[in-house]
């Protein structure tokens, strides 16, 4: 029997003991395991709610508190729920410490280890090792996705990503959602949602004593993070890049882009009437499906008319700023020269070379 099934079972016992009196204990947990539709219709409402100036959860949040929804899903293994706190701070505060992936290590009290192993500004892939109550180290590998625009961050498990050691729980996939609090853009309305499965046999009410502990001590993490006045959050808009060894098709170090330019000193802005001009891309080997950072200058301000190709093929723009373009490389894309088209001047070509997505 392996390390950590010894541990689960002593865990199981010595909880067992005790699990009536502490969910009784807990009364945030009014909808732990109990009435799973009523906690998921207090999640969209919510929401819903709060996007018209509205919350059915005003009253705790106002006074400061966490409010904590568990529930089980019908016909899976693993446990879901939320929890929504206000912090006082302004959202692109709170985004940049929620995507402080690598310092997670530093201040999450369960998280033992944490990286990223493919970078980029629209999805990523973090890895993280954690530690809950006496289970044992647990890892898992996250898709994340930012949507910066709806201000919403959402994760799912993709476990064979990483050449370590291997994963080793069933499920974790969640989200956060940021959003203006009673109409004051100082203070951010913070919702965790998590959906986890241990992999391992655990009865749902245990799980709900594992859950829930976890969705308020994250909460409460980011809360002390955000509002240490030491924490200088790096730069949302541009996230430190690193190389996962082994994996060619990742951006350049922090230092240089693929190309060769240099993230610390930028390239003087050419005159208007100048050609738009590419100085980097990355990942320097993408493959279909992946998002392309280009940098450079001349991309233009609003208004503009922007378009980016490879090869014949149009790439879609997912965002765009005067020095940076992020476009999605579609199913399908080839090999090809990539340039950038500004208000009918056109960079010079730069090669791209895509690779299939099984030669990862």
């Amino acid at each position: 029997m392996s390390p950590v099934r010894v541990r689960v079972r002593a865990v199981l016992r010595d909880l067992a003991l005790s699990a009536s009196l502490a969910l009784a204990s807990v009364p945030t947990l009014a909808h732990a395991g109990e009435a799973p539709e009523t906690a998921k219709t207090d999640h969209a409402a919510a929401v819903a709610a709060n996007a018209k100036g509205e919350d059915p959860f005003m009253a705790e949040l106002g006074r400061g508190e966490t409010v904590i929804r568990t529930w089980n899903v019908p016909a899976k293994p693993g446990k879901e729920g939320f929890s929504i706190a206000v912090i006082d701070a302004e959202r692109e505060r709170v985004w940049r410490v929620v995507t402080d992936y690598r310092n997670f290590a530093k201040f999450m009290r369960n998280v033992k280890k944490s990286e990223v192993i493919r970078d980029g500004p629209v999805v990523l892939y973090h890895r993280a090792h954690i530690d809950i109550l006496r289970l044992g180290e647990f890892r898992y590998t996250n898709k994340v996705v930012h949507d910066k625009a709806s201000w919403r961050i959402t994760w799912t498990y993709e476990p064979g990503k990483y050449d370590g050691p291997p994963d080793n729980i069933g499920d974790n996939s969640g989200s956060w959602e940021l959003q203006v609090f009673a109409g004051d853009a100082r203070k951010t309305r913070l919702t965790y949602r998590l959906y986890t499965d241990p992999g391992i046999p655990v009865p749902k009410p245990l799980q709900t004593l594992i859950i829930a502990p976890t969705l308020r001590g994250v909460m409460e993490d980011v809360k002390n993070r955000v509002n240490d006045p030491s924490y200088n959050a790096p730069p949302a808009e541009t996230p430190a890049i690193s190389a996962p060894t082994g994996a060619d098709d990742a951006p350049a170090s922090a230092g240089t882009l693929a190309g060769g330019a240099s993230q610390g000193k930028p390239s003087p802005a050419p005159a208007a009437s100048d050609p738009p001009r590419v100085e980097g891309i990355a990942p320097a080997s993408p493959s279909p499906g992946d998002m392309l950072i280009i940098r450079g200058t001349g991309f233009g301000g609003d208004g503009a008319e922007v378009a980016v190709t490879l090869g014949d093929r149009p790439l879609p723009i997912a965002s765009r700023t005067p020095a940076r373009i992020v476009v999605e490389l579609p199913a399908g894309a080839a090999s090809g020269d990539l340039r950038v088209r500004v208000d009918g001047q056109e960079s010079l070509p730069r090669p791209v070379a895509v690779q299939r997505a099984d030669a990862r």
